[in-house]
């Protein structure tokens, strides 16, 4: 099986599975809401009805699997990229041809793969510098998971002090939303942690003789680093690393 192939049945794969998350969602919701409702009427009384607070961290908990499934098929694509066994310009053309896969979420995925703008350019990157690029990418997607499950986790702290307040008409069980707290500094220091990683392997891989720092930059530039802050980045790279290294600063301005 070629790598082309192999990486659109991972396309594939993974769309499959999203829809399928999204299905158990659906029925998630439905379940939860009738379930309330009918309970609220039978005991009629609107204390039930708070059940339906569990619908905010069950979205969120989509959510987070939801982009941590798109994150597994990035990073699996990214090592293919890096080892160029494909280029994403020939894949993009060959996926978005296959008229069965929902068009929105095919570009929707592509959009979170680096781009050279046509295949010739591309396939002039060398190795070590798709895997600085994939660094850059990879972390700037963990991060985003990071801060999906991080609120999720805050979501549900928030719905089940609630729920239980409601429940058992208490005002002490709201005290428990005083975790989500610790939320922001558990997402710093996860950020920290992915950008000291990100900088150890640009910083390994720019020593390979075929490294293109101007083709590096070029990747950076056009790359957005939301939910990254500016500001994030320059706290978390040090002033001392190449130009290459901390071009990320300069991402977005």
């Amino acid at each position: 099986m070629t790598a082309y192939r192999l990486a659109i049945d991972q396309t594939t794969q993974t769309i499959d599975m999203r829809a399928k998350y999204y299905r158990i969602l659906v029925i998630a919701v439905v379940l939860v809401s009738l379930v309330s409702i009918i309970w609220s009427l039978i005991a009629w009384a609107w204390s039930p009805l708070a059940c339906c607070f569990s619908l905010i961290p069950v979205c969120g908990f989509y959510f987070s699997f939801d982009n941590r499934l798109l994150n597994h098929w990035q990073s699996r694509l990214l090592d293919s990229w890096s080892n160029r066994e494909i280029d994403f310009h020939a894949f993009s053309s060959a996926v978005s041809a296959i008229s069965t896969l929902p068009e929105g979420t095919v570009q929707g995925m592509l959009a979170t793969l680096p781009q050279a703008g046509d295949l010739l350019a591309e396939q002039k990157v060398s190795p070590s510098t798709r895997q600085a690029v994939a660094a850059l990418f990879t972390t700037k997607y963990a991060c985003r998971s990071d801060m999906l499950a991080l609120k999720t986790v805050a979501s549900t702290i928030v719905a089940v002090s609630v729920i239980v307040s409601i429940g058992y008409r208490m005002w002490q069980p709201l005290l428990g939303m005083m975790a989500v707290i610790v939320i922001p500094l558990a997402q710093n220091r996860m950020k920290a942690w992915r950008f000291k990683k990100m900088k150890e392997k640009i910083a390994k891989v720019s020593r390979q003789p075929d490294f293109n720092k101007e083709k590096y930059l070029e990747y950076v530039d056009d790359l957005s680093w939301a939910p990254l802050s500016v500001s994030e980045i320059e706290r978390l790279v040090q002033a001392d690393e190449p130009h290459w290294a901390s071009a990320a600063t300069g991402a977005g301005q």
